[in-house]
């Protein structure tokens, strides 16, 4: 165990040391906290210190030029939590040969991330970020919190353990081949008529990490999922992929992504939006699809379910998995490839009683699918 802890703090000295010498280690050290009243550009020269919780107040510009490196150190007082609170503007100018790095300053160090008020007017850019909260934080913060400011963030990696990389509400945002590495929950929490674009970008957990759920839309929130990758390293199903709990007119987008181990798209039986799964390719998973309410339309889909298979679990492997709920599912089914190769019992459509006692007939319209090495194709009550 010492030598572990040995090899992680070498590790982080020359990652530290490699990147200050990249950025001029000759410059001042700027030691930062409180509020930032006019603004203000941090160059790579500098060596920036970030020692307690900083606001940047409204009106005022921070800007982070390409190859800026900020250390960030835990507060003295309290949990440690140290968030940024943007109530003006933070531009982060990277660029694909210099990343902006904002990491803990320490290996013991963590912090609160950046939080985005209300105050802010326009639509924030973060290109070419690399956001590190640190691990230990007792109260797993998001890492990027947002109330009604939209942002747009590009070619950006986040790491640490925060409740979610974004918690995003009210806003209109655009993630764009980012990549997310997480040791708590997930990658997004949408809410209060939040909609959310995330498009070619890749995302995993650590293999210490356990998440319930890796994407919540809640409130009346829609999302669309374009050209990910989204892999789970763990062994056994780890909950669902994305809860959907939409109002009517929200909707849900699943394009053209790739899921590893994951459970699926819960649905829970108050929603009232439409879903739209389509084109997606998914490898020993539990299902694309456990469905209580509201209007789905499954499409093109690819299901390989391996001998062996992990992430379904024996007994655990269906295509769609419905309850009888008071909102009754309706399921269009079309065009998919499913193909299991498990010992996996269920058949290929799972239905099952959640209604406690209030009985509805859920609907499955399925045409031209390829099915294969399911025992039963029928409709199951339970």
């Amino acid at each position: 165990m010492m030598m572990n802890k040995r090899n992680s703090l070498f590790q982080w000295s020359f990652l530290v040391i490699a990147l200050l010498s990249s950025s001029f280690l000759w410059g001042a050290r700027i030691e930062v906290s409180g509020h930032i009243s006019s603004s203000t550009i941090w160059s790579p020269s500098d060596t920036i210190v970030v020692t307690d919780t900083l606001w940047v107040d409204f009106g005022v510009d921070l800007s982070l030029e390409a190859g800026v490196v900020v250390l960030v150190q835990t507060a003295a007082q309290g949990a440690g939590v140290i968030p940024w609170v943007i109530e003006g503007s933070l531009t982060v100018n990277g660029t694909e040969s210099d990343t902006v790095f904002i990491i803990p300053a320490s290996p013991e160090d963590y912090w609160g991330g950046i939080f985005f008020s209300a105050q802010v007017k326009s639509v924030q850019s973060l290109s070419y970020l690399h956001l590190d909260v640190g691990i230990g934080n007792p109260e797993y913060p998001p890492l990027i919190q947002s109330d009604y400011t939209s942002l747009d963030i590009s070619h950006s990696s986040f790491k640490g353990q925060g409740s979610f990389a974004m918690a995003l509400n009210g806003t209109q945002s655009k993630v764009n081949y980012c990549s997310f590495r997480l040791d708590q929950h997930g990658i997004l929490h949408s809410r209060n008529n939040d909609f959310t674009e995330i498009e070619n970008s890749q995302s995993t957990v650590s293999e210490s990490a356990w998440p319930v759920s890796m994407v919540f839309v809640n409130d009346s929130s829609s999302l669309k999922l374009l050209n990910n990758q989204f892999l789970n390293p763990h062994d056994g199903s780890s909950g669902y992929f994305i809860s959907f709990n939409g109002r009517p007119g929200n909707q849900l987008f699943v394009d053209y992504n790739y899921f590893e181990k994951w459970g699926n798209v819960y649905v829970p039986y108050a929603n009232q939006g439409e879903l739209f799964i389509r084109n997606n390719r998914y490898y020993d998973v539990h299902s694309i699809i456990q469905n209580e309410s509201g209007l789905a339309y499954v499409t093109g889909n690819s299901v390989h379910i391996p001998a062996g298979a992990t992430g379904s679990g024996i007994g655990l492997a269906s295509a769609i998995y419905m309850s009888s709920a008071v909102i009754t599912p309706i399921v269009h089914f079309n065009n998919n490839s499913c193909v299991k190769n498990s010992e996996a019992t269920l058949p290929v459509f799972y239905i099952y009683d959640a209604s406690g006692g209030v009985k509805s007939v859920p609907t499955i319209i399925a045409n031209n699918n390829i099915i294969w090495g399911w025992d039963t194709f029928d409709l199951v009550n339970i």
